[in-house]
C-alpha cells in the first residue's frame, strides 16, 4: 500500500475548494443559467479544510499533523530501564503484574525496555496495571517478539493502562488481552494528549455470538439460523431441545455441540466454542460471504438468545477532558468490540488524530468507529489502513464510521470483507471531508439490515439535540468500490437527508461496480458529479439518482453501464449531460418540427435540441420571447438547451427544420 504524501493531500484539498467556482463557470459558459442574475455557486470559506480549530486559514506547510513521537521522544532522556531489572520474567508462566507495574510507574521521563519473550500478566480485580507517567516510552524488541499476555477478570469497569499524562509512546510489541469480565474493559483509557502507538499488535478475545439467558422450560427449542450464499442449503437452522433444570450454560453448551455437529457448517469453517453462557461463533476468512445469523425460541419461550459481542472489550476509550495529537502508526488490531470509543462530553473537541498503516480485522462493532454523539473531532487522518471483516449482525457494525468530525481525510485505505451495513459511514455534522484513492472490496452479506445496508459510502444529516447538521464540503475522488460476488442491495454513494440539504460536493473519477444503484443524491446544493464509472453485474437498478432536493449541480461525462435505468432526476437548476450510457437516449433519426410557429417543450429532464435546415431556408428559435438563433445550415446544427419543463418556439418559412433531441 503506497502512502500519499502530505503535499498531494493538500493539493487534493485545494482542488476540492476550487471546484465550486469552476462549476459555476461551466454552467455560465454553457448558457444554462443566462437568465439568472449574478448566479454563482456558494464558495468554500477560506478556512475550509483547515488543520486547526482557530478559524484561521493555514498554509499547506503548516497543516501537516505534528510528529507526535518525535516531540515525545525528544523530551525523554536517553536512560533505558529494563523490565528484567525490576524482576520481570519471560516464559509465559510467571505473573509479572507487580514487576511491570513497578517498572512502568518508575520510568517517567525515561524509556522502559521489555526484552524479547512472552510475559504473563494477571491483572487483579478493580485494578489498573499502570497510570503511565508523563514523557514515557514503553518499548519492546518488536511486534511478535516482545509479547505481553494480559488476563483480566473483573466485575467493575477497568482501564488496564491509564493514559492521563501527556507524552506517552508504546512501540514494537504485541499485547494480547483475555478478559472474562462481564462489564466493560478497556486496554487504554485515553485522557491526555500527545500519545502514540507504533508498530504494535493488539489482540483481544471479543467474538460475536449468542448469549443465552432466561430460564429453562421442558421441550422448548432454541435455534440459531445461519444464512450465507456460500452455505449449501442455506439457511441452516441449528436446534437444541431444552429439558427441565438445565442452566443457561448447559443450554449454551447444547447449542455449541449442535453447531459443531453440522457437517455443512464445519466444512465451511463455521464452528462454535463455549464461554460460560455465551456461544462464540467462529468463521473462517475463506467463507465468502460470512454467515449472518438470527435466533428463535419455540414453546413457552422462557429462554432468551441475544446476539452480540462476547465481551465489552475496547482498545481505546476517550474520556475526561480534551485529548489531542493521538497517533496509531502501523499497528495491527484484532478481536475488540470497539477500537476507538468516545465517551467524553459532546462539547469536547479532540484534535489531530492520525491512523496510518496497519491491519484491523474482526473487530465487532467497528474498526475505526469514531463513535458519537459523545465528543467531536477536529482534524482526522486515516491513511493506508487495511480493514478486514467486522461484525455483521448489528446496525452499528461499520468498518469506518465518523460522527461530528471536521477536517477529515480518509485516503489510500483498503477495505475488504463481508459488510452487512456500510463500509464508510458519515453523519451528525461531519464537514470538510476528503475521501480519496480508497479501495473497497465488499462481499454482500446474505441478510442485510437497515435501509442503507450494504452501501460503500453513506452520508446523512442527523437531528441531535433538536439541531439538524448536514454533511458539507465533501470531495470524493479516485475511489474504487466493488461488490465482489453479486449485486448488493445498497448504493456506491448515498447522500441521504433528514431535514437539511448538503452543500458543496465533488464526486469525481471514481469506479463503482456491483451496487443496486451507483450514486444516490437526495438533497445537495452545489455539486459536481463528473467522470465516474458505474457498472452493474446485471441489467437492474439505476446508475445515478438525483433527488428533488438537488440544485445547482453538474452531472457530466460519467460512464453508466449495465444498469436497467441509467439515470433518473428530479434536480432543478442543474446540468445533466454527456453521460455515456445515458446521453443520448434521443429520437431515432431527425424529426421534423410541426407547423410554424411550433412549440417544443422539455419534460422533467433537461434536454439539448440540435436543429438543421437547408441553407436556402431560415427558421428561428426563441426562448422566453427572445430569439436565440437561426437554422441556416444542413450540416452545422443550431444547439439549444432546455431546462426541465422549458419550452422553445420554432418559426419557419417554406420548409420546416429537423431536429434531434438528447435527453439528459
Amino acid at each position: 500500500m503506497s502512502f500519499i504524501k502530505y503535499l498531494a493531500i493538500f493539493a487534493a484539498v485545494s482542488l476540492g475548494a476550487s471546484q465550486a467556482n469552476a462549476q459555476s463557470n461551466y454552467l455560465k459558459d454553457n448558457g444554462i443559467f443566462s437568465n439568472v442574475t449574478n448566479y454563482d455557486l456558494p464558495t468554500m470559506p477560506a478556512n475550509t479544510l483547515k488543520c486547526n480549530s482557530t478559524g484561521v486559514a493555514a498554509a499547506p506547510a503548516d497543516c501537516t499533523f505534528p510528529s507526535v513521537g518525535t516531540q515525545i521522544e525528544s523530551a525523554i532522556s536517553a536512560q533505558y530501564n529494563y523490565v528484567t531489572d525490576f524482576g520481570g520474567v519471560a516464559g509465559g508462566v510467571t505473573n509479572n503484574f507487580t514487576t511491570l507495574q513497578t517498572a512502568c510507574n518508575g520510568s517517567g521521563g525515561a524509556r522502559l525496555f521489555i526484552p524479547a519473550g512472552t510475559y504473563a500478566v494477571t491483572v487483579p480485580a478493580a485494578t489498573s496495571l499502570c497510570t503511565v507517567p508523563a514523557n514515557t516510552v514503553i518499548e519492546g524488541a518488536g511486534k511478535g517478539v516482545t509479547i505481553l499476555n494480559l488476563t483480566v477478570s473483573d466485575t467493575v469497569y477497568t482501564n488496564i493502562f491509564v493514559l492521563s499524562n501527556a507524552g506517552v509512546v508504546f512501540k514494537n510489541m504485541t499485547i494480547n488481552i483475555i478478559t472474562t469480565s462481564t462489564v466493560k474493559t478497556t486496554l487504554f483509557g485515553l485522557q491526555a494528549s500527545n500519545i502514540r502507538f507504533e508498530n504494535c499488535a493488539f489482540t483481544g478475545n471479543a467474538v460475536e455470538g449468542v448469549r443465552v439467558g432466561g430460564t429453562a422450560t421442558n421441550l422448548d427449542t432454541v435455534n440459531i439460523i445461519f444464512t450465507s450464499t456460500a452455505l449449501t442449503g442455506s439457511p441452516i437452522t441449528i436446534t437444541f431441545t431444552v429439558t427441565t433444570g438445565l442452566t443457561t450454560a448447559q443450554i449454551a453448551s447444547g447449542l455449541v455441540n449442535a453447531v459443531n455437529a453440522n457437517a455443512v457448517l464445519t466444512a465451511a469453517g463455521v464452528t462454535a466454542t463455549l464461554d460460560g453462557s455465551f456461544v462464540k461463533i467462529n468463521q473462517a476468512d475463506t467463507l465468502i460471504p460470512q454467515a449472518s445469523y438470527t435466533t428463535s425460541v419455540t414453546g413457552a419461550a422462557t429462554e432468551t438468545l441475544t446476539i452480540g459481542p462476547s465481551s465489552e472489550l475496547s482498545l481505546v476509550v476517550i474520556s475526561g477532558t480534551e485529548a489531542d495529537d493521538f497517533q496509531m502508526l502501523f499497528d495491527d488490531v484484532t478481536s475488540f468490540n470497539y477500537v476507538i470509543l468516545k465517551s467524553n462530553i459532546m462539547t469536547t473537541i479532540n484534535k489531530r488524530f492520525t491512523f496510518r498503516g496497519g491491519f484491523y480485522n474482526r473487530n465487532i462493532t467497528g474498526a475505526l468507529n469514531i463513535n458519537s454523539p459523545s465528543g467531536t473531532f477536529d482534524g482526522l487522518l486515516i491513511e493506508g489502513v487495511s480493514i478486514g471483516t467486522v461484525g455483521i449482525n448489528n446496525a452499528n457494525n461499520l468498518p469506518i464510521a465518523l460522527s461530528r468530525v471536521t477536517d477529515a481525510r480518509i485516503v489510500n485505505n483498503y477495505l475488504s470483507g463481508t459488510y452487512q451495513q456500510n463500509a464508510m459511514h458519515f453523519e451528525e455534522g461531519s464537514n470538510n471531508l476528503v475521501v480519496a484513492n480508497n479501495v473497497v472490496e465488499m462481499t454482500a452479506a446474505s441478510a442485510l439490515g437497515g435501509v442503507y445496508g450494504g452501501t460503500c459510502m453513506y452520508f446523512v444529516d442527523n437531528n441531535i439535540g433538536g439541531v439538524s447538521r448536514a454533511v458539507n464540503n465533501v470531495s470524493i475522488t479516485g475511489n474504487t468500490c466493488v461488490v465482489t460476488t453479486a449485486n448488493e442491495s445498497g448504493f456506491a454513494i448515498w447522500q441521504a437527508v433528514v431535514t437539511t440539504a448538503a452543500l458543496r460536493w465533488t464526486i469525481e473519477g471514481n469506479i463503482f461496480s456491483g451496487y443496486s444503484s451507483g450514486i444516490r443524491l437526495d438533497s445537495a446544493n452545489g455539486l459536481t458529479v463528473v467522470g465516474n464509472t458505474l457498472t452493474n453485474y446485471a441489467a437492474s437498478g439505476t446508475g445515478i439518482v438525483l433527488g428533488r432536493g438537488v440544485t445547482y449541480g453538474v452531472v457530466s461525462q460519467n460512464s453508466i453501464r449495465t444498469y436497467l435505468t441509467g439515470l433518473t432526476t428530479a434536480a432543478t437548476l442543474s446540468i445533466v449531460r454527456d453521460n455515456y450510457g445515458y446521453n443520448p437516449v434521443g429520437v431515432s433519426g431527425p424529426t421534423t418540427v410541426g407547423a410554424s410557429p411550433a412549440t417544443i417543450c422539455a419534460a422533467s429532464s433537461p434536454e439539448t435540441n440540435y436543429f438543421k435546415q437547408a441553407a436556402t431556408f431560415t427558421g428561428t428559435v426563441a426562448l422566453g420571447g427572445t430569439v436565440v438563433g437561426t437554422t441556416t445550415s444542413a450540416t452545422a446544427p443550431l444547439v439549444v438547451v432546455l431546462g426541465p419543463n422549458d419550452c422553445e418556439v420554432v418559426t419557419w418559412v417554406t420548409t420546416a427544420p429537423t431536429y434531434v433531441k438528447w435527453i439528459h
